[in-house]
């Protein structure tokens, strides 16, 4: 199976390469990327856990420039070559940076014999539109922990939604604006 036919969203270009790159993603920040650096590495921690300790690293090159090939690739399009050795994310802004860091990791996969694989490609994408989210209806007695949200933030971080909405309605009474929520509140 391709695995760049299961990436979510499906981007706009992607060229699949023969080879993988093996080992755990480690950033090489360029010059105002060491936020984007930070993101990669607590992300791999998340996903790969023990998988990522010990094994022989792999360089992901972070640059923010704006000399990515596609002219309507935007504030948050990216470019992403996984090549032998190592990956390069370029993308003009750090929301561009992020969803190229989401594409390596999502196309990541653990093996048992081998550790933490990533298939060699270049990809291409950038939204369609400007806002992508969720609504989320924590009413009827279905409130969510702030873990969970924490959790499903970060999984709506990684298929590249920039929006969370709620659907509050009734949920919460507060203090200045009493007739907010009142009937949940008496």
């Amino acid at each position: 199976m391709d695995p760049l036919a299961a990436l979510i969203p499906r981007p706009k270009r992607a060229v699949p390469r023969h080879g993988v790159v093996s080992g755990t993603p480690r950033a090489r920040p360029g010059a105002g990327c060491q936020l984007a650096a930070e993101v990669l590495g607590e992300c791999v921690e998340d996903l790969f856990g023990a998988h990522a300790k010990g094994a022989a690293p792999f360089d992901v090159r972070l640059e923010l420039t704006g000399l990515v090939s596609s002219d309507p690739i935007g504030d948050e399009g990216y470019a992403l070559t996984v090549a032998d050795g190592g990956a390069l994310v370029q993308a003009r802004s750090h929301r561009g940076l992020l969803y190229g860091i989401h594409t390596l990791l999502y196309l990541a996969r653990v093996e048992p014999t081998a550790g933490i694989r990533v298939p060699t490609c270049e990809v291409e994408d950038w939204p369609d539109y400007r806002m992508r989210g969720l609504q989320d209806d924590p009413a009827r007695g279905q409130v969510s922990t702030t873990a969970s949200y924490e959790r499903l933030i970060r999984e709506l971080s990684r298929l590249k939604y920039n929006v969370l909405t709620f659907h509050t309605e009734d949920m919460f009474a507060f203090e200045k604006h009493r007739q907010s929520g009142a009937s949940m509140a008496r």
